[in-house]
């Protein structure tokens, strides 16, 4: 029957779980919103010479659409209640400021009349009115003024912008003698401000003004240049050479926008070069009264068009979006961009005369973010193995096909690249731009809105894209499963890696989607940092993406290394970020640099931007998106980054490494080093022994050795890359070898030639010394290194809970590799002390030792195998033999051979089954680095191996307990009589000699004429049983806890809050199968003991009913009822209640705590 006693319920390890649970779902809270909307009429109204109104962060020409769209309402309001125009709405003031020559002429209208103190920037927007453009035009307008003022340039007013209006520009080329309609040009003013700089500057260095035209690419009816080039004629008018102001043009917008300018301007150079156009007034006059009207105009359009690409010749081009190399836009026809701009330009100018066109990226090419890229993959990737890697690429943009062109031609080109990594035409997957399929005026759920769902409607959540509608998403998701099949044996194989290019981060959002789930260890890698990646609601599926970008978000004060102080200090004089909050993407800070350099008057301060700033270029940023942001790991964002202190993690070490060996060796140790400690120690206690046994030698050396292991890569979590792993595991050997040295020096007899009919060799203490000072020497060397730290950009970031850091699960290997030891030695110590207290208590200690210990020659498989031990079928069950039968399987030797046929058996069925459900793939290790990755890899390999170890040794006890349980129930036990003599005596009284009776064991053969071979049984039997069972399985039941625990290191040690660790079905099958073994071991065990139990009590209770009818024995009734009651309330063992159950602690252990929010975390991801 079962304990009826109290329960005990572990209320506090539930609060456990309950507070990491909740404190799972924790997430950051958003800003409350406070600003009150305002009423129309309390708004200002238009006044002054300004006609727009738009605050600084605003979309230009989305405020200059609001701004013609309220005028048109308003004025015709008015026209129909006034039958005229009043007020706002009469025109003619208004367009006449928006003329671009009278606007000209106003603003270079200065104190000493000089218009070169002025300066124009034209900034080359997308004007497209597609989602994602407006929020475009917003972040480079943000950027442009941020970077103006960080000059000491500000707008002159804050709250609205103006127009110029540029009627009919002409197309020419092919499409020339078409004219358009005006154009409207968004602008702003800005005024040099030194003093708010705290410094006086004089104005040869500075510009006085500052005009900031807007330029709509998609509105302009000519292409390109050619557009540029007519504006500014009609702006500047025929000015004379040194009479102009200042010119920068920022843009083109995109690597597209770039390809048709250079298209536009190689057309436009092949009419004009041939035609030799007359532009001086006097000669242009005598030839326009020799050709016909037609002509005129041409001739006309030809010289405003010659005179326009004049003074683009002389502008600054800055460009602060396109990214396309040289050799990848096809116009160029192998020139350089430099080379081709001066040669086009020459050709256009009347005269040929050569030009030097100022050509400034501020973008790194995709050819030097490519190589950043490829070498971030190559550092995340194991050697010797070739590793597949699939292109998820925007189909209508050059500059994602760029990317994957120039990829692939990287990888080919190089050997070492080529071996290692492959991109096939067949594994580049395209889409169209816009896979949500949102375009104009339109928007899919808002993403800076709450969501509204339907909390009633479970179907609406569960609802997959419906092939017939404007978005690709059915598209992407029959792309990733096709892809995911693909990896199928005897198909493509297995991908590494996925990359996604493209131009539209929301698309790349729905790729990662897609993708992530299906594919949860592979490494995603892009292009292009974005803070949207860095968002909470995106970082679930963007988290550990590989961000490949020109430039970062902001830069950092401390220059760009912070070994070289000449480019430290000269960041510092720049002071380039100047206080401007990091941006959203790389873009924004490329415009924001940009405007920076046209800022810039003076030769010395272009010079100093281009020397800041060329570090950051030359030196991509590679990131991996982390819980909390994005975490620098190569480039210039790495090197720049201010390195922490490693003093916390050496403070950490050198306290912790100590404790923890002091812990294993000295208190409270573990069975095997305290025998080694005595024996090099010379003690008493041991000096009578001689040296220790081979497994206990063994087992200290493990220990030891792990020690070691430890250390060094304690060492290398202090320093990255200054110790590696054949150090670590040269040193771990090294102190393997003088640990078996120290304390079994056979081998070392045997080598110096010692006659071996000599005393036994006993330990060596100086080898132990030897061992002492390497590790003293070791932990002082890891110290000194902590002090020498540099960074290390090959290998492994070191962070704590940012997900992207594998050194927090590499210290939980660690851990568990030292539970595991401590486990391994006292089970081992635990099931010997067993068997040795069970012989000295079953047994007659007057009797000679009841097992001989097997030698190798005589240790044959009957004698050590318990799968076919059983005993022959009789009517009772001769204790002594079964005994006998225990021991000799409980002996070392026995013990040895089976743990060791069971460690290789289960580790070929694991890796088989393994392999075979994950379709023959290893899983990943997500570290950087072949050393890091060495180190966490081997470091995991050892945890499975000795975990399944000391699993094969808590299962080899308990299953040869539940032989000797299952053998035990099989008929009444017969006991030696001086055994039951010494159960008989703890009993007390003076009815020994009844207790000690021989009777039958079926009570209805119990009479005085019954059979000598009959009586072999006492009253005490079945009550011994009991004793016996519950004294055996109270060392052993306990030894689950173990494996459990390291079961729950190894699953707290996989979560993704550390790290990439992939918890696919064939990982988390194999945790699971731990502990269903252990799960059903320890059933096993409760199984058999209340087998025994229920025997036990059946037969007592005939025993009982017997004794009411025998006088003689009538005196021990009540006695007996009370041995049937402690046997029904026997709570010790393997007769433990449920919560009591070492089976229940031991789940709690890795359900619990982070464990079971771990499982709960895959689980709920599963989806």
């Amino acid at each position: 029957m079962a304990d009826h006693s109290s329960v005990n319920i572990p209320w506090a390890g539930l609060a456990v779980v309950v507070a990491l649970v909740s404190g799972s779902l924790l997430a950051p809270k958003a800003f409350d919103q406070l600003r009150p909307p305002e009423k129309e009429r309390a708004q200002s109204q238009p006044g002054g010479h300004l006609e727009i109104d738009a605050r600084l962060w605003e979309d230009p020409f989305l405020a200059m659409r609001r701004h013609v769209s309220e005028r048109s309402d308003t004025c015709g309001r008015a026209l129909v209640q006034h039958s005229g125009e009043r007020g706002e709405c009469a025109q003619g003031n208004s367009l006449d400021n928006r003329k671009p020559a009278r606007f000209f002429e106003n603003w270079t209208r200065a104190k000493d009349g000089k218009a070169e103190d002025h300066l124009v920037i034209l900034a080359l927007v997308s004007g497209s009115p597609f989602v994602g453009a407006e929020e475009a035009r917003r972040r480079t307008r943000y950027a442009m003024l941020a970077g103006l003022q960080s000059r000491g340039y500000l707008p002159e007013n804050t709250e609205r912008i103006d127009l110029l209006e540029f009627q009919q520009i002409t197309n020419t080329g092919p499409f020339r003698g078409i004219a358009s309609n005006s154009v409207l040009v968004p602008y702003e003013l800005l005024s040099s401000r030194p003093v708010l700089r705290g410094e006086s500057t004089s104005n040869d260095s500075r510009y006085e003004k500052i005009a900031l035209l807007w330029i709509d690419e998609a509105a302009l009816p000519a292409r390109g240049f050619d557009a540029l080039a007519q504006m500014l004629y009609t702006l500047y008018g025929p000015s004379q050479s040194g009479k102009r102001p200042r010119l920068v043009v920022i843009g083109p917008s995109s690597s597209d926008a770039l390809r048709n300018a250079l298209r536009n301007l190689s057309s436009t150079a092949e009419v004009l070069m041939d035609q030799g156009s007359i532009c001086d007034p006097f000669a242009a006059r005598t030839l326009y009264a020799s050709v016909g009207a037609e002509r005129q105009r041409d001739q006309y359009t030809d010289c405003t068009l010659r005179r326009g690409y004049e003074y683009l010749s002389e502008a600054d081009f800055l460009n602060a979006s396109a990214t396309a190399a040289d050799n990848q836009i096809a116009e160029l026809d192998g020139q350089k961009l430099q080379n081709f701009l001066n040669r086009r330009f020459a050709e256009i100018r009347a005269g040929g005369v050569p030009v030097d066109v100022e050509y400034h990226p501020m973008l790194a090419s995709d050819n030097t973010v490519l190589r950043s890229l490829i070498r971030e993959l190559l550092l995340r990737m194991p050697d010797r193995k070739q590793h597949r890697i699939v292109a998820i690429a925007e189909r209508d943009s050059l500059y994602a096909h760029a990317l994957v062109g120039e990829m692939n031609h990287q990888i080919e080109r190089d050997k070492s690249k080529r071996e290692r990594l492959e991109l096939s035409p067949d594994d580049v997957n395209f889409y169209f731009r816009g896979l949500d399929g949102v375009t104009t005026r339109e928007s899919n759920t808002r993403f800076d809105e709450p969501r509204e769902r339907d909390e009633g409607s479970a179907r609406s959540a569960k609802t997959i894209e419906w092939p017939e509608t404007r978005n690709q998403l059915d598209y992407l998701r029959r792309m990733a499963t096709e892809i995911k099949r693909s990896e199928a044996l005897g198909r493509k194989g297995p991908i590494s890696a996925i990359g996604i290019f493209g131009s539209d981060v929301h698309d790349k959002l729905l790729v990662l989607q897609a993708f992530r789930d299906i594919f949860p260890d592979k490494i995603f890698f892009t292009t292009d940092m974005d803070s949207r990646y860095l968002h909470p609601r995106t970082v679930g599926f963007t988290r550990n993406l590989v961000v490949a970008s020109s430039l970062p978000l902001g830069i950092l004060h401390s220059g760009p290394a912070a070994n070289d102080g000449a480019l430290t200090e000269q960041f510092a004089a720049v002071g380039l970020q100047a206080g401007t909050p990091p941006f959203r993407d790389m873009y924004q800070m490329a415009t924001y640099l940009a405007a920076r350099r046209a800022a810039c008057r003076e030769k010395s301060c272009k010079e100093q931007e281009d020397q800041a700033t060329a570090a950051i270029r030359s030196n991509p940023s590679v990131y991996e998106i982390g819980r909390n942001g994005a975490v620098p790991v190569a480039g210039y964002a790495f090197e720049a980054e201010p390195t922490g202190s490693p003093a916390p993690r050496a403070l950490i070490a050198a306290v912790g490494f100590p404790l923890l060996a002091a812990l294993l060796v000295f208190w409270p140790s573990t069975p095997a080093l305290q025998t080694a400690r005595s024996a090099l120690w010379r003690q008493p206690k041991q000096a009578a022994n001689g040296a220790p046994d081979l497994p206990s030698v063994l087992m200290a050396t493990l220990q030891i050795a792990l020690l070691a292991y430890v250390l060094g890569s304690l060492v290398e979590f202090i320093a990255p890359g200054h110790l590696r792993f054949s150090p670590v595991l040269v040193l771990t050997v090294l102190a393997g070898f003088l640990t078996i040295l120290a304390l079994y020096p056979k081998p070392l007899h045997a080598l110096t030639g010692s006659n071996a009919c000599t005393v036994a060799p006993r330990p060596r203490p100086l080898f132990g010394r030897l061992l002492i000072c390497l590790l003293i020497a070791a932990l002082a060397w890891m110290v000194w290194r902590a002090y020498a730290f540099a960074s290390c950009d090959y290998c492994e970031p070191v962070e704590w809970l940012e997900g992207v850091s594998a050194w927090p699960s590499h210290l939980l290997h660690l851990l568990a590799l030292f539970a595991i030891a401590f486990g391994l030695d006292y089970s081992a110590s635990k099931i010997s002390v067993v068997f040795r207290e069970s012989a000295e208590w079953l047994t007659d200690p007057r009797r000679s030792a009841l097992v001989r210990p097997l030698s190798f020659d005589r240790m044959k498989w009957r004698y050590v195998s318990y799968a076919g031990w059983g005993m022959r079928r009789h009517d009772h069950v001769d204790f002594r033999s079964l005994l006998w039968q225990y021991l000799l399987r409980g002996q070392k030797g026995p013990r040895v051979v089976r743990a060791l046929v069971g460690l290789v058996a289960m580790l070929v069925l694991a890796a088989s089954l393994f392999l075979m459900f994950n379709q023959g793939q290893l899983p990943a290790v997500p570290a950087r680095g072949s050393e890091h990755r060495a180190l966490f890899g081997w470091t995991l390999v050892f945890c499975v191996i000795l975990l399944t170890a000391l699993i094969v040794v808590v299962a080899d006890a308990t299953m040869l307990t539940c032989r000797f349980i299952h053998c035990l129930n099989r008929a009444r036990t017969s006991y030696p009589r001086e055994l039951v003599g010494s159960f008989s005596r703890s009993l007390g009284g003076e009815q020994q000699e009844l207790w000690t009776e021989r009777i039958a064991a079926d009570p209805s053969q119990r009479s005085p004429a019954a059979a000598e071979k009959l009586l072999r049984h006492t009253l005490l039997d079945d009550w011994i049983d009991v004793q016996v069972v519950a004294r055996l399985t109270s060392p052993i039941a306990p030894l689950v806890i173990w494996p459990a625990v390291v079961v729950a290191l190894l699953v707290v040690a996989r979560s993704r809050l550390f790290d990439n660790w992939a918890l696919s079905l064939p990982i988390a099958a194999a945790g699971a199968a731990y502990l269903l073994w252990l799960i059903v071991l320890a059933a096993l065990l409760k199984n058999f003991a209340e087998q025994t139990r229920r025997c036990a009590i059946d037969r007592m209770e005939a025993d009982l009913r017997w004794l009411n009818g025998s006088p003689r024995h009538a005196v021990l009734r009540e006695q007996f009822e009370s041995l049937i009651a402690s046997v029904r309330k026997d709570s010790n063992g393997a007769f433990a209640g449920f919560f009591e159950q070492p089976l229940f602690r031991a789940l709690l252990v890795p359900l619990g705590g982070a464990g079971g929010a771990q499982l709960i975390d895959y689980f709920l991801l599963a989806r």
